[in-house]
């Protein structure tokens, strides 16, 4: 279709500068045919002008001339952008706005729709630190309550009592420090141990339950690749073994497995690593001998006497001990800090009981597996007797320890004051719990040792109220189902639908997409870079680590200087990136950039099976969730007009688009057509 221009009669010829108009004469369109309609004036169209039209084009270019006067300010000129019917691939959805109205049309323009209310930078700012602060007031809450403690418990009520344990507990780091093989270690924590079950075997009797206690040495050897791998040679290693029974009710001979070690590392008494775990454990066998209730299932109570000198003890018992081939499943308490709760950072392997156990029996839950990915990657450098269990008894079992105060741990200042008063209560009352669901239960996995055999699980606690317990393989499942969707998602995000958009659009949301990845990223380095500014300034001003007793410290000389590092250079690249893109189509952007920046972090996570992918999955989830709700339920109009805007906008920056929108037009056109 042709269609001709030339100028009217009574004003000079007006050869148009390029094919399309600009932005300001498209936007002074409608005013002149505004003013065409008002004078009724006929338009005078000559068949002699130059005609623009493109193969595959979906617009043409007409130049109309108004007859007001012969004066020249009289003179008006107007451009009309006919829709070529033909035409179905048409570039993006926005070029029908741009390509409609002429002074042919009398309907009134659409009324403009008010932009959407979005948040100020101070309000938004003002509302996250409102949330975080909350937050974090909710989280100190729960991470510092400790129950209270019960006064005035006789010896024969099964309720278990923090000053009996605490009196242990002074007993035992009354003998000073207890390294292995030594005297305060070998014999009197040993002896002041077995005296103690005898003690409540003469003042709760043998009945219904059976009370064993022995004092073993053994002698052996074995390999681990710990630190690099050595070989570990010893003999004479002292481990003090408490069982309770009831011969006449057991459902079978397999038995549970209570762990903590007496000896302590050199130069320190050891009040939390783990003189407080012996004295809970002594306390508990009070308690379920007074409670004067048959066992279903046996419960073997081992104080070993050589951890610190790399995991002897347990090695010592789990292979030469006569009960060893009964042990179905383990607890074992350690400790890296001092006082607080304690946290459950391993369970397994490939054995989900123990932890569904917890979550479901414990009054005061809490854990997360990331303890247990950092713990299992070898991040951290050190290791507990689980090792041992799991890889020389093939057993499954949980580990708990504290880990408040860690700057006492190892050294002189790990004594009994540094054990805030209802620490030892909370982890009791945790622990008695778990002894009597796994030995009283006919259904649990002391019994039923296969029945739990199906993986490992991922678990995190809420706020101390609850613990959530998620299958390994039904999360990563999970895992790549988010993938999936986010990878349908994003290609509808290039492409609304084949009636209104061409590969063009698809290149400039790639275009945007990619410069919010950047601004994020290296935001995130900045964020990460900005600390070691006050690292390397401790460091020469000779304070490092300066900030290790109090956390709070470390917050505030670390958090501010990091996050104004990340919101200065995050501003500064939106700027630069950004510079003429409207709020709400910043902000969508991104949005898709974290989802792609988490979903990526999910799946390379999932692929190497750590399973504490399930944080990203619970952020992921909703946030996608959200961006879906409103792209394809809702069918948010104001933000795609908020897109098309932006899509507008961005061509301002980018010498390949020539600074105006409609040579993006033409481009894509020629694209569309093969000719570019």
């Amino acid at each position: 279709m042709d269609e001709n221009v030339r100028p009217s009669s009574s004003s000079k010829s007006v050869e148009p500068q390029r094919a399309f108009p600009s932005r300001s004469k498209v936007s002074n369109m409608s005013k002149v045919s505004h003013k065409s309609r008002e004078s009724h004036k006929p338009v005078a169209i000559s068949p002699s002008s130059r005609s623009v039209e493109h193969q595959g084009h979906s617009s043409h270019v007409t130049h109309h001339s108004t007859h007001h006067s012969t004066h020249p300010s009289n003179h008006h000129t107007s451009f009309e952008i006919e829709k070529n019917p033909r035409d179905k691939d048409s570039c993006c959805s926005h070029s029908k706005s741009i390509g409609a109205t002429t002074s042919h049309q009398h309907t009134a323009p659409p009324r403009p729709q008010p932009p959407p209310r979005c948040l100020t930078e101070a309000a938004f700012f003002s509302t996250i630190i409102l949330f975080m602060s909350v937050l974090m007031g909710l989280v100190n809450v729960s991470y510092n309550s400790l129950p209270k403690v019960p006064k005035n418990i006789k010896h024969d009520i099964p309720v278990f009592s923090e000053h009996y344990a605490r009196f242990h507990l002074q007993n035992i780091v009354s003998f000073g420090p207890r390294p292995a093989g030594s005297m305060e270690n070998d014999h009197n924590t040993a002896l002041y141990i077995k005296k103690e079950v005898q003690k409540l075997v003469r003042l709760l009797g043998q009945e219904p339950v059976r009370t064993e206690v022995e004092i073993t040495d053994g002698q052996g050897e074995f390999g681990l690749d710990f630190l690099g791998g050595f070989g570990s040679s010893y003999q004479g290693v002292v481990n003090t073994v408490v069982r309770l029974s009831s011969p006449h009710f057991h459902e079978s001979d397999n038995s549970l497995l209570v762990n903590c070690h007496t000896d302590s590392a050199i130069g320190t008494v050891g009040a939390s690593d783990d003189a407080v775990s012996c004295a809970i454990m002594l306390e508990i066998i009070r308690v379920i001998m007074a409670l004067n209730k048959p066992l279903r299932s046996p419960i073997i109570f081992l104080f070993n006497g050589a951890e610190e000198n790399i995991l002897q003890g347990s090695h010592s018992f789990i292979t030469n001990h006569r009960f060893a081939p009964q042990v179905k499943a383990f607890i074992n308490l350690e400790a890296a800090g001092a006082g607080g709760k304690e946290i459950v950072f391993q369970t397994g392997p490939n054995n989900p009981g123990m932890a569904i156990t917890w979550a479901r029996s414990v009054p005061y839950p809490f854990g997360t597996v990331i303890a247990e990915d950092l713990f299992q990657s070898g991040f951290v450098k050190s290791d507990t007797d689980f090792r041992i269990f799991r890889d020389f008894g093939h057993i499954p079992g949980i580990d708990l320890a504290y880990m408040k105060n860690g700057y006492v741990y190892h050294t002189k200042y790990d004594n009994v004051s540094m054990i805030s008063t209802g620490s030892i209560q909370r982890t009791g009352e945790n622990m008695l719990e778990m002894v009597k669901a796994l030995s009283s239960n006919v259904d649990s996995i002391l019994h039923f040792p296969d029945k739990y055999k199906h993986g490992n699980v991922a678990f995190f606690d809420i706020l101390g109220l609850t613990m959530i317990v998620i299958p390994a393989k039904l999360l990563f499942i999970f895992n790549w189902i988010i993938y999936f969707l986010q990878i349908g998602y994003f290609a509808n995000r290039f492409y609304y639908s084949p009636s209104d958009v061409t590969q063009c659009c698809g290149v400039v949301h790639g275009m945007r997409l990619g410069y919010a990845l950047t601004s994020m990223l290296l935001s995130s380095v900045c964020l990460f870079l900005a600390p070691l500014l006050v690292a390397f300034i401790l460091i020469f001003s000779g304070n490092t680590m300066t900030f290790y007793s109090d956390w709070r410290i470390a917050v505030l000389l670390y958090l501010p200087l990091a996050v104004v590092g990340y919101i200065k250079c995050m501003r500064s690249l939106t700027k630069y990136f950004f510079p003429y893109s409207p709020g709400r189509a910043i902000d969508i952007i991104y949005k898709d950039a974290m989802i792609t920046i988490l979903t990526l972090l999910l799946i390379c996570l999932t692929t190497k099976g750590i399973k504490s992918s399930v944080f990203l999955a619970i952020f992921v989830v909703p946030n996608f969730a959200r961006r879906f709700f409103q792209f394809y339920v809702t069918k948010d109009q104001g933000e795609k007009a908020e897109i098309d805007a932006d899509f507008n906008s961005v061509f301002k920056i980018e010498n390949f688009f020539l600074q105006d929108v409609t040579h993006l037009f033409n481009i894509c056109n020629m694209y569309a057509s093969k000719e570019y």
